[in-house]
């Protein structure tokens, strides 16, 4: 028997075996606690501030969606200011608006409802503007009437433009000069 311990040789450890004793031993030392108490007031003012940045999109979406199917988007009432000679039934006829229709549309495209309107004879200018969230109103500028023409005993209204109503009247209603004996040729331009 031998008195003696008998010495190893060192085994030579390779580098991750190195990092993992070095790891070990560094995880028995005891660990500091920091004192921050801050982060958590700080975290939460993040978590609120991300939390509006994507409320308030899905909040306005949904409003904007809302109002969209709501009756307020819808047209509501139409009247029409400045008609002498035509009747307003007639222009809001001509502009083909209807209670389906919605505002927002009108507002993105006004001219074409207007275009409708100035295609009749005795219109010379249109404009539509939107009151009330939903009421829709047609200001009308008529050609000027000149006088009256008399055809088979009525009186049809001539305008500026020399264009003459197909609709007559048993009686003139207003003080306009009447014109008699004028055919066709000689009231075309």
């Amino acid at each position: 028997m031998a008195w003696f311990k008998r010495q190893e040789k060192p085994v030579k450890q390779t580098p991750w075996e190195q990092y993992q004793a070095q790891t070990k031993a560094q995880s028995k030392r005891p660990k500091v606690k920091a004192n921050l108490p801050n982060l958590t007031a700080l975290r939460r003012n993040q978590l609120r501030r991300n939390l509006w940045l994507v409320v308030t999109p899905i909040v306005l979406l949904l409003a904007f969606f809302g109002y969209m199917v709501s009756p307020l988007a819808k047209v509501d009432l139409v009247t029409v200011t400045g008609t002498e000679i035509t009747p307003d039934q007639t222009i809001i006829d001509a502009s083909h608006l209807a209670k389906s229709d919605l505002i927002l549309g009108l507002l993105m495209n006004p001219g074409k409802v207007t275009t409708r309107i100035e295609k009749l004879p005795e219109i010379k200018a249109a404009k539509l503007q939107v009151s009330d969230w939903h009421n829709v109103t047609l200001h009308v500028t008529e050609y000027t009437p000149v006088g009256y023409v008399v055809r088979h005993n009525q009186y049809h209204l001539v305008l500026e433009t020399g264009y003459i109503e197909a609709k007559g009247q048993t009686n003139p209603n207003s003080n306009y000069p009447i014109f008699t004996g004028f055919t066709k040729k000689s009231c075309q331009r």
